[in-house]
């Protein structure tokens, strides 16, 4: 399954605090949404934010899959995600199922467990093959960068979609992109970069970049 990553971040590579991103980085997310079957997103971002994943002009799909993904089961369930267009999977643990299946009704959110790879993690190819299941084709991965983390050490990214912003943070404490604790690669693993738009009214970089070495069928 081609599963590509979108991120904006500062120049000192921070996807954080929020509002990074203009009004037309929106829009770039929003197209990816509407060229995708699925997206998934970390639990650590949906408690630091309310997206409901909506695609352009504000439309959520009924047939476009909406997904979450948290092992120990926190999730915060007065999200608008839960409450606006069709009911969201989250995949989780058998722990965080447990806890899940306390808090959250069927009629807000489809709980599926998923194991764990053997790198670490949830199994995100285990997600994709559900994912493919159900009829998807390609998968959208929005953060935060732990999962990000996860999905390129788990080699399942095909394609990164990242925006680069004119702000920086420099605030130590910030998220990265990719958040993790040791090398992904000897020590990096190579992405070639396929296209570069200078977006003159807002100083930003849209970049789209192809992983070097093909990500193995599962």
């Amino acid at each position: 399954m081609d599963t590509s990553i979108i991120c904006v971040t500062t120049l000192c590579g921070r996807i954080e605090p929020s509002g990074i991103g203009s009004a037309l980085d929106r829009a770039r997310l929003e197209e990816a949404r509407a060229n995708t079957g699925a997206s998934l997103l970390g639990a650590g971002s949906l408690r630091k934010s309310d997206p409901e994943m909506r695609g352009p002009q504000g439309i959520i799909p009924e047939t476009r899959i909406r997904a979450l993904i948290t092992e120990t089961g926190n999730i915060p369930t007065e999200r608008k995600i839960f409450y606006s267009g069709p009911r969201p999977i989250i995949f989780t643990s058998s722990r965080g199922l447990h806890r899940l299946i306390r808090i959250i009704p069927a009629s807000m959110a489809e709980v599926v467990p998923v194991p764990h790879h053997q790198s670490g993690g949830l199994s995100l190819r285990h997600i994709q093959k559900v994912l493919r299941d159900r009829g998807v084709k390609n998968m959208l991965i929005e953060g935060g960068g732990k999962l990000n983390y996860t999905a390129i050490k788990q080699n399942v990214v095909n394609e990164i979609l990242l925006t680069l912003s004119p702000r920086i943070t420099g605030k130590s404490s910030r998220q990265a992109f990719v958040s993790g604790e040791d090398d992904l690669g000897d020590p990096f693993i190579n992405f070639d970069l396929i296209e570069c738009r200078h977006i003159h009214k807002t100083h930003e970089l849209f970049l789209t970049y192809r992983r070097r070495t093909q990500v193995q069928a599962p």
